[in-house]
């Protein structure tokens, strides 16, 4: 009896030993599977941030989540039938709740978006996704947050979303479905919209599921006060799981929530199957030809990634290998910027760049930055020397003449002209004019750029000179209103090239985000012998004397307008621009043919034309949301532009700042790590397999 009872007992020990070993080997290979999935999901999105366009920015984040949501299935060896009608928008999905595992099945199945906790929002990369996806947060103990939350939703369905509620509101146990709260079936009644009913049924494997986990509730449910990790550690020790989405009919929303709550309820019972332990096959008996191969899926992608990766590096050369991983790694160490959101500029006073000033006084400099002279061997497409360059110049009496080659020394600069150069070489045409630098900046992103990148740019130019101007913004479309909404570190646009019409879009819309940004009038030439290049534009500058401090301060002053005219000659210039109260009063020399004062983004406060415009003064009165007003006059082939006077505190002007977000850039920052590693492995492994006929051979 003895013998017996200590042989039941090693062999109940061994097969503990065994369900615990096995289940130690499922978490060792799945949890690795799951971070990798996460860790590539988190760069991909933070990749996806960068996508311009808010609609196309949202397709790709869907398509990123997706996947990964795919992934996470797999990962946790889940296998998950997807049954009935695929719900299109503008809907609402409304289904049982049983755990975060039913928003990674729904994301996996449905190009959708959801009615979430406020606190996701402050989530690191997915809260940043779930705001970029039209997520709808809401705080559910408050009933204030939820009625606001109505509009949103409303909102979204009006946009065509699908959206997935979970009327329960919390997660249950899956013995039953929980009562419904109705407040935000409200949102489909007002916008029409039909609602999707959908049930979540669950199983898992009777013989491998853990006995007290079984008999408290379903691996697939997350309730109590059990953590999310514990959650996830429990899950990830199940054999083999299986749960299903079942999506039936659209119900009409009609116009009473609380009927539309009910019948939606209705449909999930006649779905729902109630969560115990049960056979593998019970669930998938029917349906199992409607599971997706997704594991497989995935390692042939992962597999002809690989290929390609070692294809593409075999065929190129060293050098050429060498110069991509070069470039690729400028943008690899990019940091990703988190943008203040636009606001327009506030105070009780005004700002005037031209309180004081005398419009006939001769401290006015007549001022070019921009032009070209031969350099790089003729690469530039400069064709006079610098010399001939400021000799042009000097014929049409401009005082301040800046030769911007462009990455040019600036020690080696022709005695007497502003110290200057244009920074940029990439195809995009994103350049910069940087004034009095100490150093210049050869790094650049060479293809196409981010804002982020743009951003990079700005403020290492910013930290190497005393002012910096983005250039002909609207050339490529290089810098567009949006871009200028979000860039800071830059102190001056040019508003007048050339090369393009006025930047008048650009500029409103910087001025009416709340950045400070004073205009800049160049002729950006690059032919001196051609009249139509040189004095077309030019930046008058009150400054006591020519020396670049005095030039560089009167600039951060504002102290500044813009012309265009022809060969250096102008039918108008500045005589006065007082501010009283909230009353622009602005008086011009010359005959003009329309004046205008325009306010925020870009709205005409005054106009004149004809015989009223030819007496050179208009008057406007601020709005209660105009934060500037600048002044825009045409002549006889002349155009003039004032900087704008800003509403302030009385004492600085604002300063809006981009800082870099951290765990974003650590994300983008090993996304890059991961792709070099597969790069290299990829090239490791095609050399052995090319290397191991020979060693046989020997």
């Amino acid at each position: 009896m003895e013998n017996a009872l200590r042989l039941s007992v090693a062999g109940a020990v061994r097969v503990r030993f065994r369900v615990l070993l096995r289940i130690a080997l499922r978490r060792g290979r799945r949890l690795p599977i799951v971070v990798f999935v996460l860790l590539l999901g988190a760069v991909a999105g933070t990749l996806a941030l960068l996508v311009p366009g808010a609609a196309r920015r949202r397709q790709v984040i869907q398509w990123i989540l997706s996947v990964a949501a795919r992934g996470l299935l797999v990962g946790f060896g889940l296998d998950c039938d997807w049954l009935g009608p695929v719900p299109r928008g503008p809907a609402l999905i409304a289904g049982n709740h049983l755990s975060w595992i039913d928003i990674v099945a729904a994301i996996a199945t449905w190009p959708c978006t959801f009615v979430a906790k406020r606190e996701v929002r402050d989530w690191p990369v997915l809260g940043r996704l779930a705001a970029e996806l039209g997520v709808v947060f809401v705080d559910r103990a408050r009933k204030r947050d939820l009625l606001t939350a109505i509009p949103a939703i409303e909102q979204a369905l009006g946009r065509g979303a699908l959206i997935v509620l979970f009327p329960e509101g919390t997660t249950s146990d899956g013995r039953g479905i929980l009562r419904f709260r109705t407040a935000l079936f409200e949102a489909a009644v007002r916008a029409g919209a039909p609602v999707f009913p959908f049930a979540v049924i669950g199983s898992v494997d009777q013989q491998s599921a853990e006995r007290d986990v079984r008999e408290r509730c379903s691996v697939l449910c997350w309730v109590g006060d059990e953590t999310l990790v514990a959650n996830v550690w429990r899950l990830a020790a199940v054999a083999d799981a299986r749960f299903a989405l079942h999506a039936g009919a659209p119900i009409d929303a009609g116009t009473d929530r609380k009927a539309l709550a009910a019948r939606v309820r209705q449909a999930i019972e006649r779905r729902f199957v109630p969560v115990h332990a049960r056979e593998r096959s019970s669930l998938s008996a029917v349906h199992a030809d409607r599971m997706m191969p997704i594991e497989s899926r995935l390692r042939v992608v992962a597999r002809r990634t690989m290929h390609v990766l070692s294809r593409v590096a075999s065929t190129m050369s060293a050098p050429v290998l060498a110069a991509t991983l070069v470039i690729s790694l400028t943008y690899a160490v990019t940091p990703i910027y988190r943008f203040a959101e636009p606001r327009p500029f506030t105070g009780t006073a005004w700002y005037n760049p031209y309180d004081g000033l005398d419009g006939g006084s001769s401290d006015w400099r007549l001022s070019n930055f921009h032009a070209h002279s031969s350099a790089w061997a003729g690469l530039t497409n400069g064709e006079q020397t610098p010399d001939s360059v400021v000799a042009a110049y000097r014929r049409l009496h401009y005082d301040v003449i800046g030769v911007s080659n462009y990455e040019s020394n600036p020690e080696q600069r022709i005695t007497g002209t502003f110290p200057v150069y244009e920074h940029g070489w990439n195809v995009r045409k994103a350049h910069q004019i940087v004034l009095g630098p100490d150093r210049v900046v050869y790094r650049d992103f060479p293809f196409m750029q981010s804002r982020h990148q743009q951003q990079y740019m700005l403020d290492e130019l910013s930290r190497s000179a005393a002012m910096v101007a983005i250039a002909h913004p609207t050339v490529r479309a290089a810098d567009t209103p949006t871009d200028l909404r979000y860039l800071t570190h830059y102190d001056l646009l040019e508003v007048l090239s050339r090369f393009s019409a006025p930047a008048d879009s650009e500029w409103d819309a910087a001025l009416s985000s709340g950045h400070a940004v004073w205009l800049l009038a160049s002729d950006d030439s690059h032919n001196a012998a051609d009249s139509e290049q040189v004095g077309a534009n030019s930046t008058r500058i009150h400054a006591p004397t020519v020396a670049t401090h005095d030039i560089i301060d009167a600039l951060k002053a504002g102290h500044a307008y813009g012309l265009h005219g022809v060969a250096g000659r102008t039918t108008m210039s500045l005589r006065t621009v007082q501010m009283r109260g909230d009353t622009l009063d602005v008086q011009l020399s010359g005959v003009p043919d329309t004046m205008r004062i325009v306010g925020q983004h870009g709205a005409v406060r005054a106009i004149s034309t004809g015989a009223q415009s030819a007496l050179g003064h208009l008057r406007a009165v601020a709005t209660a949301e105009d934060g500037y007003l600048r002044v825009v006059a045409h002549g006889d082939s002349t155009m003039l532009y004032t900087n704008p006077v800003i509403r302030w505190n009385g004492r600085e002007l604002p300063r809006v700042d981009a800082v870099i977000d951290w765990p974003l850039t650590i994300a983008w920052r090993g996304g890059w790590s991961l792709a070099y590693a597969g790069l290299a492995a990829g090239l490791f492994s095609r050399r052995r397999r090319a290397t191991r006929p020979a060693a046989v051979a020997r």
